[in-house]
């Protein structure tokens, strides 16, 4: 078997960082549609995983990752750095 280093593997991986609806155009499918489309299209690229992340708090956007599939990641801490404005 051979080894690949994390950085290639990665390729086959795709990360949503941010969606974000306006308040108006939530709870319309919208969300769920652009979801669906992103899934498919990382599937038909050979992509083996999609992950995203999101806040805790936002139990909406938590339920509807949920109903399309996503779990949660155990294993894994998010690190953060804040820098101070030169």
């Amino acid at each position: 078997m051979t080894v690949q280093p994390a950085s290639l593997r990665l390729a086959t991986a795709w990360m949503i960082r941010n969606l974000y609806l306006r308040p108006a155009h939530r709870r319309r499918g919208t969300a769920r549609a652009l979801l669906r489309h992103v899934i498919g299209e990382a599937r038909a690229a050979g992509a083996l995983s999609v992950s995203l992340q999101t806040e805790t708090e936002y139990a909406g956007a938590l339920s509807l990752y949920a109903s399309l599939g996503f779990r949660p990641v155990t294993g894994l801490e998010l690190l953060n750095l804040t820098l101070d404005k030169p």
